[in-house]
């Protein structure tokens, strides 16, 4: 898996890494190193930006749950410095996006425009949370009669001022909200159960050459993704036990940190939710499920020595 992903989970796990150790003592250090993971993680993908104003919120919060409540006011400025450093650091690549027309962010309009675009897939009525290529292939084909009829020079625009003109067109589209709510709930959960339980056969099944075969390599298509579903089912459930089980020792923080960070991550991916898109959290996802996992171990050890226990009273 070829892909700058890599980097950018280290930068995030880093981050999460530096919070936790601010939740057991709080400091500027950990609050500095935490911003600096965020900033240069950006730097990678965008989607790191959205723990930026989480910043001076989640720190003040990680003492009151710690017990640490006096530090708060000082958490709530160690969170703005953080965040100030975040955004120094990813402020030189906001500074180009602005000299080259995009505006003063991230992200540049054509990316903007191609999430929202693709989300459009999700939205039919006919397939609700379903991805029909054709409805964005109608709605691209439709914007750009639209703009060139509003702009005579269309032709003559830069890139990024015809993606300038194609997001204010398809955000209008977005606020005249012509979808129906209940094909919207349904995409939204279409969306969050890819991003959190699909199994992320893809890129298995292309590596053994299965893509697009599954007619002529039946059993090995269906038993990678068997395997992969499984999986991933597996520790969703064996996480969702383990929130249960970090409330009930108090590790309110750390809950707050996972549970948190993956909220974030999965609400950024808007209608478009994939496995790749949960790798950033995946580390997350993992403490939760280990500590369900330690839930299990400890129940069934449990019953085993309740088991011999019974065995042994009889036996006397």
């Amino acid at each position: 898996f070829i892909q700058p992903d890599a980097l950018e989970i280290a930068l995030i796990t880093g981050a999460f890494a530096a919070a936790a150790m601010f939740a057991r003592q709080p400091s500027l250090r950990w609050a500095m190193v935490c911003g600096a993971c965020i900033g240069l993680a950006m730097w990678i993908y965008p989607a790191a930006q959205f723990l930026i104003p989480a910043l001076p919120v989640t720190l003040p919060l990680l003492c009151l749950l710690g017990g640490q409540a006096e530090h708060w006011r000082r958490a709530f400025l160690w969170g703005v410095i953080g965040t100030a450093l975040a955004i120094s650091l990813i402020s030189p690549w906001m500074l180009h996006k602005y000299a080259a027309g995009a505006g003063l962010k991230i992200t540049s309009p054509g990316h903007e425009h191609l999430v929202l675009i693709d989300s459009l897939r999700f939205l039919s009525a006919e397939a609700p949370g379903q991805s029909i290529s054709q409805i964005k292939a109608n709605f691209y084909r439709s914007e750009t009669e639209a703009l060139r009829g509003r702009n005579p020079d269309w032709d003559k625009l830069t890139k990024i001022q015809q993606d300038t003109l194609r997001l204010d067109y398809v955000l209008a589209h977005y606020r005249s909200f012509p979808f129906e709510p209940t094909v919207v709930l349904k995409a939204i959960a279409y969306s969050w159960g890819r991003f959190l339980a699909a199994g992320g056969e893809g890129e298995i099944h292309r590596l053994l050459g299965l893509e697009g075969n599954s007619e002529s390599h039946t059993a090995a298509f269906y038993g990678v993704k068997g395997v992969a579903l499984g999986y991933a089912l597996l520790l969703r459930l064996m996480g969702l036990i383990g929130m249960f089980e970090m409330a009930r020792r108090g590790h309110w923080g750390l809950l707050l940190l996972c549970v948190g960070m993956v909220l974030v991550f999965m609400a950024g991916t808007a209608l478009v939710g994939q496995p790749r898109y949960r790798l950033s959290v995946e580390p997350q996802l993992m403490v939760l499920a280990t500590f369900g996992f330690a839930f299990c171990v400890a129940k069934t050890r449990d019953w085993r020595r309740s088991k011999f226990s019974n065995q042994e009273s009889i036996q006397s």
